[in-house]
């Protein structure tokens, strides 16, 4: 079955240009191109990304969540090893010498619907968010404020008050896109 929505894209790509010239609008309405057990999104966007394609390519833009679930796992795969092999004899893979740079300055709008579910946790948050920077070294600013949440441990339910959130202000450990989190929970025993 097809996802519902509409992705569509506009624009040239000079493959026979020097630097592959890239001048592209993508837009999205009520798409859903994202579903799996960890993420559905549905979403509209409209991005503009431009450049040379063998250089820098800046992606610029809004991205408007409409309905995102977010499953947690109750457990995550393990990691993969990639191991560099190389045969004996063989010259090692030449890199190259400048890779390409895609700088961001996509904003991101999601004022509700961002439901988080799994493991017991049952909550929805909604905010913006600016994602700057490149996707070697993106910065990630704004908050997601909590809407409604609850914890389920040992039969007991704890509910999250308001305000709280998520918010990426650069105080995580790296100073970049870690999330700071500040909740509160309450529960009433008899």
């Amino acid at each position: 079955a097809a996802a519902p929505g509409r992705v569509y894209m506009t624009g040239t790509v000079g493959v026979f240009q020097r630097g592959i010239p890239v001048d592209l609008n993508i837009k999205a309405d009520n798409a859903q191109p994202v579903v799996s057990k960890l993420v559905t999104a549905n979403f509209s966007a409209d991005l503009h990304v431009k450049g040379a394609a063998r250089e820098r390519l800046d992606v610029t833009g809004t991205v408007d969540l409409h309905r995102t679930l977010i499953g947690i796992p109750n457990s995550l795969p393990p990691n993969v090893a990639v191991l560099d092999v190389r045969r004996r004899g063989k010259a090692a893979p030449a890199v190259p010498d400048k890779p390409l740079i895609v700088g961001l300055d996509v904003r991101v709008r999601a004022p509700q619907q961002i439901l988080v579910q799994g493991r017991g946790l049952d909550a929805e948050v909604g905010g913006n968010l600016r994602i700057a920077g490149t996707t070697d070294e993106p910065r990630v600013s704004g908050r997601f404020d909590l809407q409604r949440g609850s914890f389920s441990i040992a039969g007991n339910k704890l509910n999250f008050t308001p305000p709280g959130g998520v918010s990426f202000n650069g105080a995580g450990l790296k100073n970049k896109i870690d999330p700071t989190l500040d909740f509160t929970a309450q529960t009433t025993m008899q």
